[in-house]
């Protein structure tokens, strides 16, 4: 269980690297701290919520369902994050 935990955040942190990198590099990517700690919470429970789906007992296709499902509701949150799609 901790290994999993452990990749999941090494993973995460690897994603989080490339908006710090495209940072060092460009004026276009201006990240704050608490973008970061956002991201990195997102992307944190997504890994775990998908481990879940992952290793439940349920059918291949209800694992499909709820995997997919989990990432759009990730895709929505992130969008609406960015950009405000919705307007609230």
């Amino acid at each position: 269980m901790f290994k999993r935990f452990l990749v999941i955040a090494l993973i995460d942190i690897a994603i989080l690297a490339i908006p710090f990198t495209a940072m060092q590099f460009s004026d276009q990517v201006n990240w704050s701290m608490m973008d970061f700690i956002l991201m990195g919470f997102m992307i944190l429970v997504l890994g775990i919520v998908l481990n879940i789906i992952l290793n439940s007992r349920l059918t291949k296709k209800m694992k499909i369902f709820w995997f997919v499902l989990a990432m759009c509701i990730f895709l929505i949150v992130w969008v609406e994050l960015a950009v405000g799609i919705f307007d609230i």
